[in-house]
């Protein structure tokens, strides 16, 4: 799963690390490159990881 830092509900930013493995298996993304890539790549799309 692709996603952007963590925001809390009044928009301030409540986790913003990125880069650290800190999930099980999430993409934390800066908030810009995930809405590219939500915009610019379809449904469905192998994404390959190494």
């Amino acid at each position: 799963l692709f996603h952007s830092i963590l925001y809390n509900l009044d928009g301030s930013i409540r986790d913003g690390r990125l880069g650290m493995a800190i999930s099980n298996g999430c993409v934390r993304l800066a908030l810009e490159n995930a809405k590219w890539i939500y915009d610019n790549i379809p449904e469905g799309t192998a994404i390959h990881i190494s």
